[in-house]
């Protein structure tokens, strides 16, 4: 069976009031090739992140077990391996369901908007 993701709804650092983890939230919509919501139920999802957008070699791995409810899949990256990357640089999100193929297109990760205010703060210190 094929699945797809077509949406994506969330990608963005988790933060702290001291220090920011190394986790990303991700939520996305989960579709079977006719359109419709996967079964709701628990699936193996294995998550690669790339530098590239196709090919290439996984930099980081994980795999979670996710219940899917209403195609709805929603995952904290890093919360099972490290996520130590220096995002400083474009990376990929790879997704495969159940051991299948990776899915196609991989998901480009991309910045909130309020985060891109943190490449302008020095030495850590945020001034009012």
């Amino acid at each position: 069976m094929k699945y797809f993701i077509t949406l994506l709804f969330v990608v963005c650092f988790v933060c702290a009031s001291s220090q920011i983890p190394q986790q990303i939230t991700f939520q996305s919509y989960v579709q079977n090739s006719d359109g419709s919501a996967i079964q709701d139920g628990s699936y193996n999802i294995t998550l690669n992140l790339y530098e590239v957008d196709s090919g290439g070699v996984a930099i980081w791995t994980e795999t979670h077990t996710l219940n899917i409810s209403d195609g709805i899949l929603n995952v904290i990256l890093g919360s099972v391996s490290n996520l130590n990357l220096n995002f400083t640089q474009q990376y990929w999100l790879g997704i495969s369901i159940e051991g299948g193929a990776e899915l196609i297109p991989r998901i480009a990760l991309t910045s909130s908007a309020y985060s891109l205010i943190s490449k302008t703060v020095e030495n850590g210190a945020i001034t009012g």
